[in-house]
Order: structure tokens, then sequence, then C-alpha cells
């Protein structure tokens, strides 16, 4: 099977499901994006700019010389995200696989660093909440935030046999490599483009909230970044469709937002992301450096 072939398999069922989104909701998306249009020109950059660090903190935790052009892999990116809104559990992971694979990078490679990469973001994660979480006026969040704070001061007496367990499951035959320096705690201040990916969700939902009124804070925004992240590590349903809403309908109700801005927020989150896919897919179409198609 040739590259375009595969190319036209994985962009065709996209296309479908995203027209079909499209035409079955039109009349409840078109008067959103008259009266937010504002807030949509803003976050589809920001989006995009997401899209970009998280290909770039993929490509800088491979453990190979033989690295894709960024751009090539940032057009990807968009790819496996719209992919994923195929199924359940990240299918997009399939297309990552199949893009490494096809820059002589072997899909046991990309599958640890897709597990470096989730750590790495759960770390910081914890990190930003546990900074956060205690400003929240919401008790159980703050309770929450005692867990994580007690985490990070135990965490490091028990740095080694995490370290161990973390390394068996990525490099169980020591086949790759034994490089664990990126698994320490005092590393994670080199991460600076994960901490950025965090800063962008938080700038996203500002936006988004600030155009309906809402009263949150920044704490508000940087614990529902971080519960954004986790909530799509899982991805029990397409795009974790249905649970990222519930999120961010629960945000707005703590905002003192009715359902219809709360539905309307989750949305116009959705629309901006497919945009900002798609935009970097045909931006990106063809390599200016190489003049060739991207995957």
């Amino acid at each position: 099977m040739t590259s375009e072939m595969v190319r036209k398999l994985i962009y065709l069922p996209v296309i479908s499901v995203l027209t079909w989104i499209i035409f079955q909701y039109w009349n409840q998306l078109f008067p959103i994006f008259l009266e937010h249009y504002t807030a949509i020109f803003i976050i589809i950059p920001i989006s995009m700019y997401a899209i970009f660090l998280q290909s770039k903190n993929f490509t800088q935790l491979l453990h190979t010389t033989n690295k894709p052009a960024l751009l090539d892999t940032t057009k990807m990116w968009a790819l496996s995200g719209l992919t994923n809104y195929l199924g359940p559990f990240q299918p997009g992971l399939a297309v990552r696989a199949a893009y490494f694979k096809s820059h002589g990078i072997s899909v046991r490679e990309t599958l640890q660093t897709t597990v470096k990469q989730l750590v790495i973001s759960i770390w910081i994660g914890l990190l930003v909440f546990s900074i956060f979480a205690p400003f929240s006026l919401n008790e159980n969040i703050q309770k929450i935030s005692i867990f994580t704070l007690t985490l990070f001061l135990v965490a490091p007496l028990l740095e080694n046999k995490i370290i161990a367990t973390i390394k068996r499951v990525i490099d169980k035959n020591n086949e790759i490599h034994n490089d664990t320096s990126w698994l320490r705690l005092n590393k994670i201040g080199q991460y600076k483009l994960f901490f950025s990916v965090y800063i962008s969700l938080c700038l996203s939902s500002w936006v988004i909230y600030e155009e309906f009124n809402a009263n949150l804070y920044v704490y508000d925004y940087a614990i529902l970044a971080v519960i954004l992240v986790f909530s799509s590590l899982i991805s029990i349903t397409p795009n974790n469709l249905g649970i990222q809403e519930l999120f961010f309908g629960y945000a707005a109700h703590a905002g003192g937002l009715s359902i219809p801005d709360g539905i309307a927020i989750a949305l116009l989150y959705r629309v901006t992301h497919i945009f900002s896919c798609a935009f970097i897919i045909l931006l990106f179409r063809r390599n200016r450096y190489t003049n060739r198609k991207l995957f």
C-alpha cells in the first residue's frame, strides 16, 4: 500500500465525520459563530500554537538522531487530533506510530516516547494543580490539593522506586536505552514547553469564559487546564466527547453561567480545536523546505 493510499484512507473518514457533524449541528453552531466570532479568531491561533508545542515536546523526547522535521510532525499531530474523533482510546496514536515508522523510528520507540510525554505531563500537571488548587473556593479541590502537595513531598523519597517501575513498563527488555534522567523530579524545570502547553490552555479557557462574562479567576483556569489534560489521557470516548464538555459545563456553572452558556462554551472549544487542526493540515500541506507532500 502506497503512502498516498494511506493518506486517503486516513483523510476520508476524518473528513466524512467532520462534515456530518457540521451539517448535523449547523443550526446550533452558526448563531454561536456569529455572536462569538472574536473569541474564535483569538483562540484558533492559541490552539494551533499548543499543537505545535505538543509536537515539539514529543520530538525533543525522542531518543534518536533521525528525527523528522518539526513542521512535518506538527501537521501529523494535527491529523492525529482529528483522527481521535473516529473512536475511543485515541486512535490518533496509530497515525503517529505510522508516521514515525515511515521516518525509520520503530513503533516501540514511539510508544515509549508517548509514555515519557504522558508521565512528564502528569508530573507538571500535578505541580500546577498543587500551586493553584489551594486558592480554590471549592472545598473538594482544596482537599485534593493537600493530597497532591503530600505526593510531591513524598515523591523524592520514592523516586528511585518510581523510576524503576516506569522503566520496567516502557523498556522492559532494555532494548532501546537506559537513560532515565528525564524522570527525575529535579529535571521538571527543563521542560518549559510542557508548562507552555498548560499556559496556552489557560489562555484559551480565559478567552472563552471572559467572552461570556464568567466570574472565574486565574486559579480556576489553571485547575481547568490540568483537568482537561488529565481527562484526555484516558479518552474513553472519541476525543473525550462528553467528558470534557462535562468539565466545561461545571466550570461555567461555577462561574455563574447558565446551562446554555456552558453548552455554547463546550461547542466553541470543540469547533476551535477542529479548525486549528484543519488549518495546520492545510497550511503545512507541503513542506516548503523539501517541496514534498507531508504524511
